[in-house]
């Protein structure tokens, strides 16, 4: 056979070949796109449907934090005047509803500075008051909120300001950044596909490169994938957050209904007790006394609970608070 013959047939080959590897190069940076597109969709449509739960969380939470700061400044600071008034009065059997109720000085006195505490934060005028700063008071229990703080103390210095910013980064803003990055990332990649070179220098060196990219595009959808699953999982955890936050919000209206008009009682008490010589008080007086301090309390034990723990966790002891009107009696 012909030298020229033999070339051309090879030249012939040696061309669907490359045409073929060129073909091949094609399906799979097509692939490689529809890859990278299908996971910059899935991540940017759970990233926004995180983003959506975590402001509802932020506004339920809110909403009870502003609930909680109310308590404490009115229903709180009045039991802690009155409790004040009936311990002046040296009352017979006064000092063993102290210690059924645990009601030691030092507990009375860290009672008053988060009372004086909320009065600060609602008398500081409502727009100057943060999500953040309300969604503490929400999320976390009176000593979490204001332990490090007392009169004089600026609202943004508050420890559960503070927490509750971060809790609320670690549910959403973190897992979001890293997405970005990675959406990112994966623009630089895609970016690296669309102006490569135009013209290759054969088919296999095409076909090569198209590998690399599909490769890469596949990893980066497993990272995705991952990504996605945490997001999930904090997606979850908000709604449950929100669940826990109406619970607690009932539980504490309920409370509310029905320690007022118990104060009322109780008031009336102080004030006869106070116009006699010797305060001695009725069997009935003492038993309302006893079911005050028992609402006072619960009330206070409900306000202490943590929502969620230090690591961003729904905390066992926030998960049965309706029972706690229960096993009160109340």
């Amino acid at each position: 056979m012909p030298l020229p013959i033999v070339l051309g047939g090879l030249a012939v080959g040696a061309a669907l070949l490359g045409i073929g590897a060129h073909a091949s190069a094609s399906d799979k940076r097509k692939e490689a796109q529809e890859t990278y597109d299908r996971s910059n969709s899935k991540q940017k449509h759970i990233g926004k449907s995180l983003e959506n739960e975590k402001k509802i969380t932020t506004k339920i939470s809110a909403d009870l934090g502003l609930l909680k700061l109310n308590i404490q400044k009115n229903e709180i600071a009045k039991f802690l005047t009155l409790y004040k008034k009936l311990k002046s009065l040296n009352i017979k059997g006064f000092q063993h509803e102290n210690i059924a109720f645990n009601f030691t000085p030092e507990q009375i006195i860290a009672m008053e500075k988060v009372s004086m505490s909320a009065s600060e934060i609602l008398n500081s005028g409502a727009a100057s008051v943060t999500s953040g700063v309300l969604a503490g008071a929400g999320i976390y229990g009176s000593v979490m909120t204001f332990g490090a703080a007392s009169t004089g103390t600026a609202i943004g210095t508050l420890s559960g300001a503070a927490a509750t910013n971060a809790t609320l980064a670690w549910l959403g803003g973190g897992s979001i950044a890293a997405g970005g990055g990675g959406m990112a990332l994966g623009s630089v990649v895609l970016g690296g596909l669309v102006v490569g070179p135009a013209i290759l220098v054969s088919g296999a060196f095409a076909d090569s490169k198209a590998e690399k990219a599909l490769t890469e595009a596949k990893e980066f959808e497993a990272k995705v994938d991952i990504a996605c699953e945490k997001m999930e999982t904090q997606i979850s955890l908000l709604t449950a957050v929100q669940v826990r936050c109406g619970e607690f919000k009932n539980v504490l209206d309920q409370l509310c209904e029905r320690i007022n008009p118990q104060l009322i009682i109780l008031e009336n008490i102080v004030k006869e007790l106070s116009t006699t010589k010797v305060a001695e008080p009725t069997e009935k007086q003492m038993a309302e006394i006893h079911l005050s301090f028992l609402m006072a309390k619960t009330l206070k034990d409900i306000l202490d609970l943590n929502i969620l723990g230090k690591n961003g966790e729904l905390t066992s002891e926030s998960k049965d608070v309706k029972q706690k009107l229960i096993a009160a009696g109340i």
